[in-house]
């Protein structure tokens, strides 16, 4: 049996490696990465971290508007499955023809994988189907909702997910497999213990917020972005003025998250840092608008690219809180017991939102200060990883394509 995997973006790399795993022993498992992230801190370094083979094919189709991305990635891809430009050639190449192609996520590059297989008739599997934010203004939520009613086999990471394919009475045999990112998250711990990127950054545990920010939703509005650089530097005033009025450095709140005067989640006498991987494109757009130098010169505030798994995992583990717009981080976070700030009006993880681990928030400075500042007091009270399954995604998914997919059952 030939199985294809189509991907491109960091959150496909690393639902990848643990498939890639499961499958490899029981069949041709090809590897075509689009080259939707090319740099290496987006894309070389996960393959070597999380010990995923080198793509057999990389596309290189890079950076440019959505339409004419995804269009250069059908063709790339379908000409690779054996079609298209290259049909009739005789060089249809090692993914040439195969059995099954799988897609990941919600990247322009899983709706490409999607749209070139099942315009071929080959057979196509989604892993992580069935999640909605039920916000189509999101380009991640245009690619979920066609890809699952492109696919053939929708593996869904939740109930909750399950129950909206059922819902929306996609075609495809769907199958709760538990999400990929528990036994993802267990295997990379055991490496993110050595690492050493807080010895490097200079930062404590639990002193310092994890932000990130990359989507368009975001990143494409000015009062957006200059809303975030108010929230820092108003946090950092916070700080100031309550060292001021009570000998303490930043926001100390006695017992965050427990009534334990060991609990994790304290940030005694210490003011808070913000650490910022920043995606490229965020870059490019915060310097545009003149916000760039802004954030760089805020003390509390340390600016870095992006990095490897393993280094941003032990971030997340060791962090005070999580603000993002991504949707894997704010499972991840949830996934190693930190506090999430989610920057957007939705999210297609809703089972976060249990017991306020995660919490939405507009782009309103005083509420994003607020909710960092904000006690967690319960939090402990109201968790439970099983949500996302037992850990064993990987060995449903490669039952489901290799044993039970393919054999009627």
């Amino acid at each position: 049996m030939k199985i294809v995997s189509v991907v491109g973006a960091r959150p496909n790399f690393v639902k990848l490696a643990p498939v890639h795993k499961s499958l490899s022993p029981y069949c041709d498992h090809i590897i075509i990465h689009t080259g939707q992230h090319y740099d290496y801190e987006m894309s070389d370094i996960f393959f070597k971290e999380l010990q995923i083979p080198r793509p057999d094919i990389n596309l290189g189709v890079g950076s440019t508007s959505p339409g004419e991305q995804i269009g250069k990635m059908i063709i790339g891809v379908e000409a690779e499955l054996g079609f298209g430009k290259s049909e009739g050639d005789g060089n249809g190449g090692v993914a040439s023809k195969p059995d099954l192609v799988v897609v990941y996520g919600d990247t322009n590059s899983t709706l490409a994988g999607a749209f070139a297989a099942s315009v071929n008739n080959i057979p196509v599997a989604h892993i992580e189907a069935g999640l909605r934010s039920f916000d189509r203004r999101m380009p991640e939520e245009r690619n979920r909702i066609l890809t699952d009613h492109l696919s053939d086999l929708l593996l869904a990471p939740t109930g909750t997910a399950a129950t909206n394919l059922k819902n929306e009475h996609a075609a495809g045999r769907i199958i709760n497999s538990g999400d990929i990112s528990v036994e993802v998250i267990n295997e990379a711990w055991k490496f993110s213990k050595n690492s050493v990127i807080l010895k490097e950054l200079s930062l404590e545990s639990r002193k310092f917020i994890l932000f990130t920010m990359h989507r368009a939703e975001s990143t494409g509005s000015y009062s957006n972005l200059k809303a975030i650089v108010e929230s820092f530097q108003d946090l950092k005033k916070q700080s100031h003025d309550r060292s001021s009025s009570s000998a303490l450095v930043g926001p100390k709140i006695s017992n965050i998250g427990s009534s334990s005067s060991t609990n994790k989640h304290n940030v005694h006498g210490h003011q808070l840092q913000i650490v910022f991987p920043i995606h490229p494109r965020t870059e490019k757009i915060l310097k545009t608008y003149g916000l760039y130098d802004k954030l760089v010169g805020l003390e509390n505030v340390k600016i870095i690219k992006p990095l490897g798994y393993i280094d941003f995992l032990r971030l997340v583990k060791e962090s005070y809180k999580v603000i993002t717009d991504s949707g894997g981080l704010q499972k991840e976070a949830y996934l190693c017991s930190i506090p999430c700030i989610t920057i957007r009006k939705s999210t297609e993880w809703i089972e976060t939102l249990q017991g306020g681990w995660n919490k939405l928030c507009s782009f309103k400075k005083d509420k994003i200060v607020d909710l960092i500042l904000q006690p967690s007091s319960s939090l402990e009270k109201n968790y439970s990883k099983d949500i996302f399954g037992s850990g064993n995604a990987s060995e449903i998914i490669r039952d489901s394509i290799i044993f039970g997919y393919y054999k009627g059952s």
